[in-house]
């Protein structure tokens, strides 16, 4: 996953953040870095044209993610 959050492109804001999906190994890392906002948690991803990312402005989801299961 990229280590720079993309700006949105709906509405063009930096506050952004990749959608993680399934369950994390580590629940304290996963649940920290849900309440700062750095990721937005999700269940298991179930189709082909799940988003990848977040915008915290407008809430749009864009992407394509790569972590199908």
């Amino acid at each position: 996953m990229q280590l720079t959050s993309p700006k949105c492109p709906f509405c063009g804001s930096t506050r952004t953040c990749p959608i993680f999906y399934g369950y994390p190994s580590d629940i304290e890392w996963h649940l920290e870095a849900v309440a700062k906002g750095q990721i937005i948690g999700r269940e298991y991803s179930i189709s082909d044209s799940d988003p990848a990312w977040h915008c915290h402005e407008c809430s749009n989801e864009w992407g394509i993610s790569n972590e199908t299961s």
